[in-house]
C-alpha cells in the first residue's frame, strides 16, 4: 500500500511537471518528484526487507514442522515397537505355560530333573521378557517426559513472544509520546517567538503613532499661529480701510473706500474662520497626542504591574511565613500540593501564583493612567485614587492556593464525568495598587 501511494505521488508530480507553465512551478514540481522518488525507493527497500523476513519466518516454520513430524513418526515407531514386543512376550509366556502343563503331565513321574531345568529355563525366559517390558515402559515414560518438556518449552516461547510484542507496543507508545512532546515544545517556542514579535511590533507602532501625533501637533500649532497672524493682519487692514472711509471727502473716494472696506471685511471674516478651524485642528491633534502617550504608557505599565505583583506576592509570602507555623507553609498545604501536581493550569514556582499573561488581565487598559482626558500622561493620581499609600492587604498564599485547588478539583470532577466543555479557571481577586507611577 505504501509503495502504491508513493508511485501515485510520483505520477502526480510528473503530471504537474508536465503541466507547469513557468520555471518556478517546473522547478518545484521537479523537486517534489525527486522527493517522491526517494520516498518510493525507501518504501520499496522496506517492502523487500519485509518480504525477506517473511520468507525467513516461513522457512523456520517449515523446518519446525518437519522436525515435529519426524519426532511424531519416531514416537509412533517406538510405541509400535513396544506394543509388538509386549504381544510377542505375552505369546511366548502363554506358549511356555501350555508347554509347561503338557510336560508336567507327560513327564511328571520320570523326568523330575529335566522338568526342573526346564522350569528354570522358562523362568529365565520370563524374567528376560519382564525386563524387556520394563525397558519398554521406561522408554515410554522417557518419551512422555520429553513430550512434556517440549510442551513446556513451547509455552515459554509463547510467553516470551507475547512479552516481546508488548515491549514493542510500549516502545511505540513512548515514541509517539516523545514525538508529541517535541511538537509541544516546538509549538511553545513558536508561541513565545510570536508573542515577542507582537510585543515589539506593538511598541514600535505605539511609538510611531506618538511621533506622528507630535508632528501633527507641531504642524497644527504652526498653522494656527500663521492663521492667527494673518487674521490679525487682515483685521488691522480692515480697521485702516474703515478709518480711511471716514476721512473721505468726495463721493468717488467714498464709493471706492467703501468697496475696499467691504472687501477687507470679507477677507478678515474668512481669515478669522480659518484661524478658528486651525485652533480646532490644534486641539484635536493635542488630544490625539495625549491618547497616543496614554496608550504607550499603558503598554509600559503592563510590565511594571507584573513586576509590582511579584514584589507584593513576595512581601505577602514573607509576612505569611512569619505569622504561620513552619509546618503550614505554602507547599505543605494540601490544596497547594494538589495545585503543584496539576500541569497546564495555574502553577506555583517560588511563590508565583499567576503567570504573566494572567497578571496582564488584571491591569486594566483604561485604569493605568487614571483620567487621561486631564492630561496626566505620567500615570499620576486619579480622581479620588490612591497616591502612594498601600491598599488593603492581599490574600495569603494558603487562601489563594485553596481557591485554585478547589477550581482544579471542580475541573477534574467535570472531566471524570465526561463533560465536553472545560470549566474556566477561577483566578483569585487581586486588590488594585500603585507601583512606580502606574495604577494597577
Amino acid at each position: 500500500m505504501s509503495v502504491s501511494l508513493k508511485k501515485t505521488n510520483v505520477e502526480s508530480g510528473e503530471k504537474r511537471s508536465a503541466a507547469a507553465d513557468d520555471e518556478m512551478a517546473k522547478k518545484t514540481a521537479l523537486n517534489d518528484i525527486s522527493s517522491f522518488k526517494e520516498k518510493l525507493r525507501k518504501s520499496e527497500v522496506q517492502g523487500e526487507e519485509a518480504n525477506h523476513q517473511v520468507m525467513l519466518a516461513r522457512e523456520n516454520l517449515d523446518k519446525s514442522n518437519e522436525k515435529i513430524k519426524k519426532k511424531e513418526e519416531k514416537d509412533s515407531k517406538a510405541e509400535n515397537t513396544v506394543k509388538s514386543r509386549k504381544r510377542e512376550t505375552d505369546m511366548k509366556v502363554e506358549s511356555v505355560r501350555v508347554r509347561k502343563k503338557m510336560k508336567l503331565r507327560m513327564e511328571s513321574d520320570n523326568k523330575a530333573e529335566a522338568t526342573s531345568k526346564q522350569l528354570k529355563k522358562e523362568e529365565l525366559i520370563t524374567k528376560k521378557s519382564q525386563e524387556q517390558m520394563n525397558k519398554g515402559r521406561a522408554s515410554l515414560d522417557e518419551m512422555t517426559a520429553a513430550e512434556s518438556q517440549k510442551k513446556l518449552k513451547l509455552t515459554k516461547d509463547e510467553k516470551l513472544y507475547k512479552t516481546v510484542q508488548k515491549q514493542k507496543q510500549e516502545e511505540l507508545k513512548h515514541e509517539v509520546m516523545a514525538k508529541k512532546h517535541v511538537e509541544d515544545l516546538t509549538n511553545d517556542e513558536k508561541d513565545k517567538k510570536y508573542k515577542k514579535r507582537a510585543d515589539a511590533l506593538r511598541k514600535r507602532t505605539l511609538s510611531e503613532n506618538e511621533q506622528d501625533s507630535k508632528n501633527n501637533v507641531r504642524e497644527a500649532t504652526q498653522d494656527a499661529k500663521d492663521a492667527k497672524d494673518k487674521a490679525d493682519t487682515d483685521e488691522q487692514k480692515e480697521k485702516a480701510s474703515a478709518s480711511a472711509l471716514k476721512k473721505a471727502t468726495t463721493e468717488a473716494d467714498t464709493k471706492k473706500l467703501m468697496r475696499n472696506e467691504l472687501n477687507w471685511k470679507s477677507v478678515s471674516t474668512a481669515s478669522t474662520e480659518k484661524a478658528t478651524k486651525a485652533d480646532q485642528q490644534k486641539m484635536l491633534a493635542s488630544e490625539d497626542l495625549v491618547q497616543a502617550q496614554a496608550k504607550q504608557q499603558a503598554e509600559t505599565c503592563v510590565h511594571v504591574c507584573i513586576e509590582g505583583m511579584e514584589e507584593r506576592k513576595a512581601a505577602a509570602e514573607k509576612a505569611a511565613a512569619s505569622a504561620v507555623a513552619p509546618a503550614a507553609t505554602t507547599t505543605d498545604h494540601p490544596a497547594a500540593r494538589r495545585l503543584l501536581q496539576v500541569p497546564g493550569r495555574q502553577r506555583m514556582r517560588g511563590g508565583r501564583l499567576l503567570e504573566d499573561r494572567d497578571i496582564g488581565e488584571y491591569a486594566g487598559k483604561e485604569s493605568f493612567l487614571g483620567d487621561t482626558a486631564g492630561g496626566d500622561t505620567a500615570g499620576g493620581d486619579t480622581a479620588g485614587g490612591d497616591t502612594g499609600t498601600d491598599p488593603a492587604p492581599v490574600q495569603t498564599d494558603l487562601d489563594i492556593a485553596a481557591q485554585q485547588a478547589e477550581a482544579v478539583t471542580a475541573q477534574e470532577s467535570a472531566d471524570e464525568e465526561g463533560a465536553s466543555v472545560p470549566q474556566p479557571v477561577v483566578l483569585p481577586k487581586i486588590e488594585p495598587f500603585t507601583y512606580n507611577g502606574c495604577q494597577c
